[in-house]
């Protein structure tokens, strides 16, 4: 049987994976092989995101030696390819990472880097460690391509003392459903802003990794989109 290669991507999020299944199954639809480590049990975590910085670092650089022992046999890891996204907390981690705030080492390189609504702390000025923001213009010494997806809500919170945002699908019940459909505002439904982040990943990665900027470029047409897109910048 022909063997396969496909780039990879390792998704960092704070909160249950399962939260982010519909997400990471589209992406690894188009052709990706998505890491999506579970970093936490539970909600009780601490306000300061060193561990989870930490764990994305062990993660990638197990890559090398534990990925494929993982994969099926006639699919084969292309770790020359890769990129590392993160949601709310888990962007934190991301960018703290990748910008080495940490001074953490890596054995691979990445190729793209993906905040999904980000957060820094409890409020502007109010960071948690490490910290990412230095409120200075094209202050980020980073050589790859990145993207910043916000859904504009993620600064209006239900209840003030919860900083970090996660994106449970509707029907999470239990404590922690609970728990996460208190932490922001929600818009009607969360299905347009999950298809239209699936979608805006996977044309990101593409343009990143392989240079097809087809798809990438349509994000600024406002009627093929999902969601009402009230800002889209392109720094190149």
């Amino acid at each position: 049987m022909a063997h396969s290669s496909f780039p990879v991507e390792i998704n960092v999020f704070s909160c249950g994976k399962d939260f982010y299944s519909q997400l990471s199954c589209h992406i690894a639809s188009h052709g990706f092989i998505v890491v999506v480590p579970q970093l936490y049990e539970g909600l009780l975590i601490g306000f300061d995101a060193d561990v989870d910085v930490e764990s994305a670092a062990e993660i990638t650089n197990w890559l090398p030696e534990g990925l494929q022992q993982v994969l099926p046999s006639q699919v084969k890891a292309n770790l020359t390819k890769i990129g590392l996204a993160g949601h709310s907390r888990g962007g934190k981690a991301a960018f703290s990472l990748l910008l080495n705030r940490l001074n953490t080492k890596l054995n691979l390189k990445f190729s793209a880097l993906i905040g999904i609504d980000p957060v820094d702390g409890l409020d502007k000025w109010k960071q948690t460690q490490p910290k990412v923001l230095t409120y200075v213009p094209h202050s980020f010494d980073l050589e790859i391509p990145v993207m910043v997806i916000g859904s504009g809500l993620g600064e209006f919170p239900i209840i003030p003392i919860w900083p970090f945002r996660p994106c449970a699908p509707e029907e999470t019940t239990g404590l922690i459903g609970a728990d996460t459909n208190c932490m922001c505002k929600s818009g009607k439904t969360r299905d347009p802003m999950r298809i239209f982040v699936g979608g805006a990943v996977v044309t990101f990665l593409k343009a990143s990794f392989d240079r097809d900027f087809s798809y990438l470029m349509a994000l600024k047409d406002d009627k093929r989109s999902p969601v009402s897109l009230q800002t889209v910048d392109f720094m190149l």
